[in-house]
């Protein structure tokens, strides 16, 4: 059962129901009323008939009689008059009774003292009849019943239920496929939403374009919901998609970075193993200076090599480490920022003879407070000035720092080969070295990806402007601390920057 049926039985009872109670108020009002303009007539026709009539009761050996004597003059032809004389079964009745008998309840006479009103048929008839006990001492007399014929009224009302009921079965159908049709218009932006969701489904792709020109709604807000979640999607799926790529990627650099040490290590093991095999047969065999050389040479490649290799691994965990952010709430802290660019400093002032080495403005980092991890700034720094001197053969590498209201700016300009915009796009992502310097200069291409993931583990932002044969600058910017205090055994910032969020 479909949601659009389940929503028309729902309002097609809905309408039922309300006709349902209406015809029945209509049809209750008008039988009360009918019978209550009945009841005032055979009221007031026995008020008529007692006045003309003589009604009495006599006492006699054999007890109360009831006496009557009708004058038919008085009595409406409309209307039907019996006395029953409930001792011996005497009964006066109008000329118009004739031999018809108008049957009455003694119960019902004993309970309404008063007397009753009842609707009855008599030989096919129905009539409705006003009967009125007469009393004497406490015992029933007499009766005295006036009837009315009620063939009209039954059959007013008979047509009446069956006219209501045709309405109601009418208007009932009637309301079901007005029903059906508003909730199929009321629905059709749910039916192209679900037809664009199973569409989005059969393509594997999120990013479909989802479009509601009615009103502001529930309608509107669930298509902008949908809306929103779609791109989340999308984008999730993406992030996924370029991470997958990236893994991919990674797990490819990665054996190509190291398909190169262990190739250098496994000749230069078996060129070992080949010299000294053909050595140990023959003990007595003076060992020549260049076996001792070429033996020593092989040592030192070997120890080169794997010194490369335990740096890659090294630089890949780092990256892992930042990556996940480890620990990073429970070591992050409120700490300087000028000692540890006083660190970096220190080491790079006799790193270079051919190229000098400048720094300016790092007194503005006096009473610089920020959040995070001394060791990992640090590793930001040094990564980013070996960067420099790496690439640039003459010239000057610069630390400098500026300080604004709310963040600090660290910039390391170099004067070497700088890169185009397509190797700038590329710089942050693993393993990645301009096509230029790859087999050149040393390194594994992880630095600058190490340093990108420690800028946001800080909530800061690094980026590069360069151009080829200008030289590059890479800008460093992070969130500071105004002041600082202490909390739970440690410092926290106590008024961070609008917009820092601590990790």
């Amino acid at each position: 059962m479909t949601f659009r049926f389940r929503l028309t039985l729902v309002y097609a009872r809905i309408v039922t129901l309300s006709l349902l109670l209406l015809a029945l108020g209509l049809y209750g009002a008008l039988r009360w009323y009918l019978y209550d303009e009945m009841n005032q007539t055979l009221r007031k026709g026995l008020e008529s008939v007692q006045h003309h009539a003589e009604c009495s009761a006599v006492y006699s050996a054999s007890g109360w009689n009831g006496v009557v004597q009708l004058d038919d003059a008085a009595i409406s032809p409309d209307l039907y008059v019996q006395w029953i004389d409930v001792t011996n079964g005497t009964r006066v009745q109008s000329a118009n009774v004739k031999t018809t008998l108008l049957p009455y309840s003694i119960r019902s006479l004993n309970q309404e003292k008063e007397g009753y009103f009842h609707l009855d048929t008599v030989d096919g008839t129905s009539f409705y009849i006003y009967s009125k006990p007469l009393w004497r001492s406490g015992s029933l007399v007499a009766v005295l019943q006036i009837a009315r014929d009620a063939e009209l009224i039954s059959g007013l009302l008979t047509i009446t239920r069956r006219v209501l009921f045709a309405l109601i079965t009418i208007i009932t159908a009637l309301a079901f496929c007005a029903c059906w049709m508003a909730s199929g218009e009321a629905l059709k932006p749910l039916r192209e939403l679900i037809s664009a969701m199973r569409t989005a489904r059969r393509n594997g792709k999120a990013n479909i374009a989802l479009r509601y020109n009615g009103p502001r709604d529930e309608i509107r807000t669930l298509y902008e919901l949908t809306a929103g979640l779609m791109d989340r999607l999308e984008g999730a799926a993406g992030k996924l998609a370029r991470a997958s790529s990236g893994q991919k990627r990674l797990i490819a650099d990665a054996s190509h970075e190291l398909r190169t040490p262990l190739t250098s290590i496994r000749g230069n093991s078996e060129l070992l193993r080949k010299m000294w095999t053909s050595l140990s047969g023959q003990p007595e065999r003076p060992l020549e200076a260049e076996t001792w050389t070429l033996s020593l040479e092989a040592l030192d490649d070997i120890t080169e090599q794997t010194g490369k290799m335990s740096a890659l691994v090294s630089d890949m965990l780092s990256l892992a480490r930042a990556d996940a952010d480890t620990g990073a709430q429970e070591n992050r802290q409120v700490i300087p920022l000028k000692p540890i660019v006083d660190r970096v400093d220190m080491q790079f002032q006799y790193g270079c003879s051919q190229v000098e080495w400048r720094t300016f403005g790092l007194d503005t980092l006096e009473s610089v407070y920020v959040l995070g991890h001394s060791d990992d700034l640090q590793q930001l720094l040094t990564i980013l000035v070996k960067n420099g001197f790496q690439f640039t053969a003459e010239g000057w590498v610069q630390l400098s720092a500026e300080r604004t209201e709310d963040e600090i700016v660290i910039s390391v300009q170099d004067t070497g080969i700088g890169m185009d915009a397509e190797q700038q796009a590329q710089l942050f992502e693993p393993f990645y070295r301009a096509d230029a310097s790859r087999g050149i200069t040393a390194g594994s291409g992880l630095g600058l990806a190490l340093a990108k993931r420690i800028a946001e583990a800080h909530q800061g932002e690094l980026y590069c402007s360069s151009f080829p044969g200008a030289g590059s600058v890479f800008t460093f910017r992070m969130p500071i601390c105004v002041t600082t205090r202490k909390k739970r055994g440690r410092q926290e910032c106590a008024s961070p920057i609008s917009n820092y969020k601590e990790l």
